[in-house]
């Protein structure tokens, strides 16, 4: 038999197939009769822009929620594309087979789905979401956007460095970047033009609030300001570091020296209950970094014991006790909590320079389990580091989406390298020869 013909037997299956699915989903309609069909076209009204609205593919009706993709579905699409219906409430929804065009092809390839074992829609494209960090070889003042799906790679450069560090804001659009001279350079990232500047002093850092009203301004004072004028929420005279947000916006967590005597314990302000603040104290050191868990019953803690020795410890709030407790040499890392809170990932990589050689891997802390998950080597990878056999890790950041963490060598030595969390694999890393890659930063909400 020559290729021409097995073409032409292909293509009259296939035509054979798509009359059978789309027969059998104009069957369904009708013997459930013009109820179903009314449901459908009652279901949503409006059609919402794609950006706002696009969940799952195949579900039409956009009901979102429980079993997302169903009949209703393939009534809906039916009723569109064949009797005059609304069109799907999300466009992108309706496009079944995610090939740009909305069709009979979405029909059957829906069918095939539900009733006859076929492939589920592909899933809705991730966003690209950039990070930022910054060249600190260069003085501070050139930044860099990696973009995760593409491995593209922006730069732009501000007039005063960075010194202190920086933090995209909740959304993407604004950059806080704490320059060296006690001001809080405002910087509007679509044009890379400063908006305005804040006349704070911040060596604590930056946070700002996942719904982005509110920005938090850490170092030998916390100032809390809302983000629409800038206006003063709260003010605390407390030395504090390392800020950040519970996932619900409502508390600010950070660690702070309350006498300067150096005792560095957790710090938390509650934004609804009058601002008020807890401090607690931990045993087996003091406090370098806290980081909530969603639903703020655990805290992650990384103490500081002495030198090159820390502790990675998981605090029950209801228990008052530690839970699970890890020593770690030579520490000084950071930590990172997926938006979900399945996982907490942390680092460990000490000083480089001097102190015991830090390990060339990091942590998957498992949440609900209250274990770890697995310690992922970075040892070997090729084009991170000059050596690629010893690789420490060192600043990391999650994507809002919760798809990617994005890390840098210790002490800016290597990378970017990118995670992928869903298969715990690294798929990219590139080193930058003669940089100093520091600051690392991702907006906090998709």
């Amino acid at each position: 038999m020559s290729i021409g013909s097995n073409r032409s037997c292909e293509m009259k299956y296939s035509v054979r197939f798509l009359a059978i699915y789309s027969a059998a989903a104009l069957g369904l309609i009708f013997a459930l009769g013009h109820s179903g069909l009314d449901e459908a076209r009652t279901a949503k009204g409006v059609v919402l822009p794609d950006d706002s609205c696009f969940v799952y593919r195949g579900d039409l009706d956009h009901s979102d929620g429980g079993v997302p993709v169903n009949i209703v579905d393939v009534i809906y699409l039916v009723d569109y594309l064949f009797f005059g219906g609304p069109p799907p409430v999300c466009e992108a929804e309706g496009d079944v087979d995610a090939s740009g065009a909305i069709n009979v092809a979405d029909l059957t390839y829906l069918v095939d789905y539900l009733f006859f074992g076929g492939p589920p829609p592909p899933p809705r494209p991730g966003k690209d979401y950039v990070v930022y960090f910054k060249d600190d070889v260069s003085g501070g003042g050139m930044c860099y956007g990696y973009h995760p799906l593409t491995s593209q790679v922006d730069s732009f450069s501000l007039p005063a460095g960075a010194w202190w560090g920086m933090t995209v804001s909740s959304d993407g659009t604004i950059l806080y970047v704490v320059a060296k001279n006690d001001i809080i350079l405002v910087v509007d990232l679509d044009t890379e033009t400063i908006i305005t500047e804040l006349p704070y002093e911040a060596k604590g850092g930056v946070a700002v609030s996942p719904d982005g009203q509110l920005v938090a301004i850490l170092g030998d004072d916390l100032y809390i300001l809302n983000t629409s004028d800038y206006s003063l929420v709260f003010h605390d005279t407390s030395k504090v570091l390392n800020g950040v947000f519970s996932s619900d916006g409502r508390s600010l967590y950070c660690t702070a020296d309350q006498t300067g005597t150096g005792s560095y314990h957790a710090y938390k302000v509650d934004l609804e209950n009058d601002f008020l603040v807890t401090r607690e104290w931990f045993a087996d050191g003091m406090v370098v970094r806290i980081l909530p868990s969603v639903d703020q019953q655990k805290w992650f803690l990384y103490l500081c014991c002495s030198d090159f020795c820390s502790f990675f410890e998981v605090y029950d709030v209801e228990c008052d006790s530690i839970i699970f407790s890890e020593f770690i040499t030579p520490g000084g890392g950071y930590m990172a909590l997926t938006p979900d809170g399945k996982y907490l990932f942390y680092t460990n990589p000490g000083g480089l320079l001097f102190g015991p050689p830090p390990p060339s891997s990091f942590t998957a802390f498992d949440v609900e389990a209250n274990d770890i998950y697995q310690v992922i080597s970075t040892a070997g990878i090729p084009d991170c580091m000059p050596m690629p056999e010893y690789f420490p890790v060192g600043e990391i950041a999650i994507t809002p989406d919760g798809r990617w963490l994005i890390g840098l060598g210790a002490v800016g030595c290597g990378g970017p390298f990118l995670l992928n969390i869903n298969t715990m694999e690294i798929e990219d890393c590139f080193f930058w020869n003669g940089k100093a890659l520091i600051c690392l930063t991702c907006q906090n909400s998709p």
